[in-house]
């Protein structure tokens, strides 16, 4: 299978929004996603393979399931970028940049039908400076969004691509998830 490693690496700093990074106590460094369609844990399956690392996925609950990557070096690479994302983020090149973000909206990102019938996607986090620099980046591609807005949910922060920019976002950024694919398609047919 032919990859772009760095587009790979981008979208696994991105999707660390639904992951996690840790040491065990014997001594394993761990990277780890966790979702509810385990069809999106293949997608990280693919992304680590990609990079050279292999995958373990596990059911954790009933319907929650887990992405293991056992490296200290993916550890490290990712831990580096996280520690630095704000800057990381405003340097990444377009192409990298768009695969960045790909990973964040599969990770924390909806889209849903509003209660006008307009279809509108939204980007959730804790960090308002990484939306700001997401919402300022979007903007430079030519897609309109929002300054980031408090949520009524779990002190995040939301930036809202409206309905007449969905398809560019999704032209230029796309989604690999496939429920949000499937939900996209429904809604854009």
């Amino acid at each position: 299978m032919e990859c772009e490693r760095d587009e790979a690496f981008a979208y696994l700093v991105g999707a660390l929004g639904d992951g996690t990074l840790y040491a065990t106590s014997d001594g394993h460094y761990v990277v780890e996603y966790g979702q509810k369609d385990v069809r999106w844990l293949r997608v990280i399956e693919q992304k680590a393979s990609c990079l050279g690392y292999r995958t373990h996925i596990v059911r954790h609950r009933s319907s929650y399931w887990k992405a293991k990557i056992y490296s200290k070096e993916l550890y490290t690479a990712l831990s580096e970028a996280k520690s630095r994302l704000h800057d990381v983020v405003s340097s990444l090149d377009a192409r990298l940049f768009a695969a960045y973000l790909r990973g964040l909206f599969d990770a924390e990102g909806t889209i849903t039908r509003h209660y006008r019938k307009t279809v509108r996607i939204r980007i959730a986090q804790k960090d308002t400076q990484l939306l700001s620099i997401i919402a300022r980046r979007l903007r430079e591609m030519g897609i309109e969004c929002t300054d980031p807005f408090p949520s009524d949910k779990h002190s995040t922060y939301i930036i809202q691509i409206p309905h007449r920019s969905v398809k560019q976002f999704m032209d230029l950024i796309g989604t690999e998830h496939p429920s949000k694919k499937e939900k996209f398609t429904s809604l854009f047919p």
